[in-house]
């Protein structure tokens, strides 16, 4: 997840590529999944200076 921040990925971009396959047994995985990884980002966004960075876009 950082490394895809810091390539200034979008998030839509990174809950398509971040598929977490030792999780996908677990109910409601395929729902939940994009939920977790904006949950991570917003996480990573509040608790970092990515949000400052001008040479990465974050959203």
């Amino acid at each position: 997840m950082r490394d895809g921040m810091l390539e200034g990925k979008f998030l839509q971009t990174l809950q398509a590529e971040i598929p977490l396959p030792q999780f996908s047994n677990l109910r409601m995985y395929e729902e939940r999944l994009p939920l977790n990884v904006a949950g991570v980002y917003r996480t990573l966004q509040d608790m970092s200076c990515f949000n400052l960075r001008e040479d990465i876009n974050t959203r």
